[in-house]
């Protein structure tokens, strides 16, 4: 059985739900589920306006997106598929230090950071958001059949040079797809958004408000059931796996 572990990504049916704070190595499982953020971390106000991240958020920040890019690249040098949920490109400002000048006025001086720098490679995205979403590889049809009610594309890359597109927007701008190198022998796919935070997909318990209801669990059910076998066809095992029949009912 496939071990898989989400990082930043709340699956319904996926136990191994890693923050991103977290120093949680990604060698005991076979497929990673990630989505690229910047936490939100204690801020610096400027009396002229405008603020930052503080100087120990920033300190967390480049310790974990370090720890992330390490542990991404050492999962796909080790043959594994990592899926990056496209999340929209964000970019802050970091103070990385202070001095005090005369008046007893604090200057910080501080980089820009952004959320996709734990992937290992450069990619090149800007924001747009839309719903229609086009599959270009069989592969994945039924992937974007079983989730097409939540997924919805929130980048578009500027740069495939090195990525098999899979995923296009209606005028063919890629939203999607996987990026090879000849460095590793995994696979480093790019997926359309999605998530499970809707409230049609929770409902309240004795113990809880918002439990997972039935459709998330079915419908979370079918979505790793096609992350798994995209895994598989990439490796050359299988071709993706037809939509089961208890999916098929719960889509009428």
């Amino acid at each position: 059985m496939k071990t898989i572990a989400c990082v930043n990504v709340d699956l319904p049916t996926i136990d191994e739900i890693i923050d991103y704070g977290d120093d949680t190595s990604l060698r005991d499982y076979d497929i990673i589920i990630f989505e690229p953020v910047i936490p939100e971390y204690e801020r610096i106000e400027f009396s002229g306006g405008g603020s930052c991240i503080g100087v120990d958020g920033t300190r967390d920040f480049l310790r974990t997106t370090s720890h992330w890019a390490r542990e991404l690249q050492d999962a796909l040098l080790a043959g594994k598929t990592v899926f990056v949920v496209l999340s929209p490109y964000e970019e802050d400002r970091a103070a990385t230090g202070s001095q005090m000048k005369p008046q007893k006025q604090r200057i910080y001086t501080a980089e820009k950071i952004n959320n996709y720098a734990t992937i290992p490679v450069k990619v090149n995205l800007r924001n747009s958001r839309g719903k229609k979403v086009i599959v270009k590889n069989p592969t994945f049809k039924m992937l974007h059949e079983i989730t097409k009610e939540i997924m919805e594309y929130r980048v578009v890359f500027e740069n495939i040079d090195e990525m098999q597109s899979v995923f296009n927007a209606k005028d063919g701008a890629s939203i999607g797809g996987i990026l090879h190198s000849k460095i590793w022998t995994g696979h480093l796919v790019f997926l359309p958004y999605f998530d499970f935070y809707g409230d049609e997909f929770t409902e309240p318990t004795d113990k809880v408000d918002d439990a997972w209801n039935e459709k998330a669990i079915r419908l979370s059910h079918g979505l790793v059931g096609q992350l798994v076998a995209i895994d598989r066809a990439l490796k050359g095992a299988v071709e993706a796996t037809p939509l089961p029949e208890w999916l098929n009912k719960f889509e009428s």
